[in-house]
């Protein structure tokens, strides 16, 4: 993570979804290459907001950010970068590096730098994946079987859990 020519931080990561936090990391002290230890948030998206995304938008609901600080004793954290991940419900599971940017308005951080491995599974609901899995059957020329739906015990939103991996490389 970059804060310039610092010789070390105390990072921690905020996870933010639709401007909504939904948790954050313990701080690693004095560490430029931290690893996290509490790593799993789960978070869920609602018809209304999952259905635009799978439709081929991206609603700003959609977007999982990362806020990474640096802790201050005796003064405001200060800002070390944006991790902005846009969420594509259709992926399997994957564990890839996003890299660190400045961010804007006030989290802005011109010195941001680096990279954060990020893992993110996503469970629809069978309803959906059901749906989803008929449609590309579909495009690809096959015919499926109908078969009774249970949904009256199923919910209708899609649970996302997002691990920060723990490994944080400085560019």
């Amino acid at each position: 993570f970059g804060l310039g020519d610092a010789v070390s931080s105390d990072p921690y990561i905020k996870v933010i979804v639709g401007g909504v936090s939904v948790g954050k990391t313990e701080v690693v002290f004095e560490s430029l290459n931290p690893k996290f230890k509490v790593n799993h948030f789960h978070f869920f998206f609602e018809p209304d907001v999952y259905n635009p995304m799978l439709e081929g938008r991206n609603p700003g609901g959609g977007l999982v950010r990362l806020r990474i600080y640096d802790r201050d004793q005796m003064s405001s954290d200060d800002n070390m970068g944006t991790v902005i991940i846009p969420m594509d419900l259709r992926e399997p599971p994957s564990t890839r590096w996003y890299p660190v940017t400045p961010g804007s308005g006030k989290r802005y951080c011109k010195n941001a730098s680096g990279d954060v491995e990020v893992k993110i599974e996503v469970t629809l609901p069978n309803a959906l994946r059901e749906a989803l899995d008929k449609e590309g059957h579909e495009e690809e020329g096959h015919e499926e079987e109908g078969h009774a739906e249970d949904s009256d015990d199923e919910e209708d939103d899609v649970e996302v859990v997002l691990s920060a991996k723990g490994d944080s490389d400085v560019l």
